[in-house]
């Protein structure tokens, strides 16, 4: 299949506090927040939330988001990559409005919700992923 993405939002927004846990930051920091609707042969797979410390990560703010991979994006501007993972959950969520209407599914369809912190290749914490993937039409294989 033919990989997309399509973005949807890029702005500043408020750090909250379980990402100043991660990001190892005070209360008073900004975040840059990515939103991407990733597709395959066009049809909406998943939608994409990604989190960076804003001041480290600022450069991305000018960069295109449109089919492209985030993290050879990332690596490009940057010189960071992922290389592992810190903490993970997967869990079952409804999707909401806005969720539904990007995706293409009904309103409380049950979606597959990933929250994950990357780490970069010296350990240090990266980014936050916060995905919806729409199950009917999205495999993990381990």
């Amino acid at each position: 299949m033919r990989p997309g993405a399509k973005l949807l939002d890029r702005k500043i927004v408020p750090v909250r506090e379980n990402e100043m846990a991660f990001f190892g930051c005070g209360k008073d920091a900004l975040l840059l927040y990515i939103q991407r609707v990733r597709t395959a042969d066009g049809l909406p797979i998943f939608l994409e939330n990604l989190f960076f410390p804003y001041e480290t990560f600022k450069d991305l703010m000018s960069v295109s988001w449109d089919d492209v991979s985030a993290f050879e994006t990332i690596y490009a501007v940057t010189g960071k990559k992922p290389t592992k993972t810190g903490h993970r959950t997967i869990e079952i969520a409804r999707a909401s409005a806005e969720q539904a209407q990007v995706l293409g599914v009904p309103l409380g369809e049950p979606l597959l919700h990933m929250n994950v912190q990357f780490l970069d290749q010296t350990g240090s914490p990266l980014c936050i992923g916060r995905q919806y993937y729409v199950g009917s039409r999205y495999m993990f294989e381990f």
